[in-house]
């Protein structure tokens, strides 16, 4: 590593660096230790305001660079007003034509002015078909918590008691709780169904497509559990929500319904 530092490649290659010059680089180490210390109260402003107000002469490029890069650590849990902000904030600031692949990528993985479509195919025990946009669109609450879970899924297993407790708690607030198996065999998540008590509940699902469903895709809904709040239109609020065991979940959820 030394010797590749020291190399005439890598100090000519400073000259079209981001890190104009040594201060640049300071700067940038600097913040990325503090980000990591302070976590800077979850402010994106924070950032580039201690930076810029400590080194005025920072380069722009550099930046828009750190912006960038910490984006998606803000918008994770976030709702869509605030994803939004962010996403204008770096538009009006920093972003360049080049940028617009990055913002259209960071819009749909963080589910920003975008709705669940129709191709998130379910089926219920008894084996009627539907599709997620169906059943919210059919049903009238004005809130959705979705949980995201599979029989084989243990984190997912164990937090379903803790879901079904807040689902009796919200019953009268107009709340209603999707329970979407994602990745499953339809044998074992009837099994499973069974055992966690809901065989009974008519909003439990299994998705038929979880392999080939873009919507998934978009969302990046990969690893399980995975937990969203949905809009009584389908539209994401959060698209990483806090899991039924989260204490603070509950006061997430009459936040967002107090809203609707």
């Amino acid at each position: 590593m030394k010797r590749l530092i020291l190399s005439s490649y890598f100090i000519n290659d400073l000259d079209t660096s981001i890190y104009g010059k040594e201060s640049d680089f300071d700067i940038y180490s600097i913040s990325d230790r503090f980000y990591y210390k302070t976590k800077f109260d979850q402010n994106p402003d924070s950032i580039f305001n201690s930076v810029q107000n400590h080194c005025p002469d920072i380069n722009p490029n550099l930046a828009r660079y750190y912006f960038q890069m910490n984006l998606e650590r803000f918008t994770e849990a976030e709702s869509l007003a605030s994803i939004n902000n962010m996403i204008s904030q770096y538009y009006k600031s920093f972003s360049q034509p080049r940028d617009t692949v990055f913002i259209q990528g960071l819009r749909m993985k963080m589910g920003v002015e975008e709705s669940l479509a129709e191709d998130i195919k379910i089926k219920n025990k008894a084996g009627a078909k539907s599709n997620l946009n169906q059943v919210i669109r059919q049903n009238g609450a004005s809130l959705y918590y979705i949980d995201y879970w599979a029989s084989w899924c243990a984190p997912c297993r164990k937090e379903i008691p803790y879901s079904i407790d807040l689902k009796k708690d919200l019953e009268e607030m107009n709340i209603r709780f999707i329970y979407l198996a994602y990745n499953d065999r339809i044998d074992n998540w009837k099994k499973a169904n069974d055992e966690l008590k809901l065989s009974q509940y008519k909003y439990s699902y299994f998705i038929t497509n979880s392999r080939s469903s873009q919507q998934l895709i978009d969302y990046s809904i990969k690893t399980i559990p995975r937990y969203m709040i949905l809009d009584n239109d389908g539209k994401v609020l959060v698209s990483h929500a806090m899991r039924p065991s989260d204490p603070e979940l509950k006061k997430v959820l009459l936040k967002y319904l107090s809203k609707r």
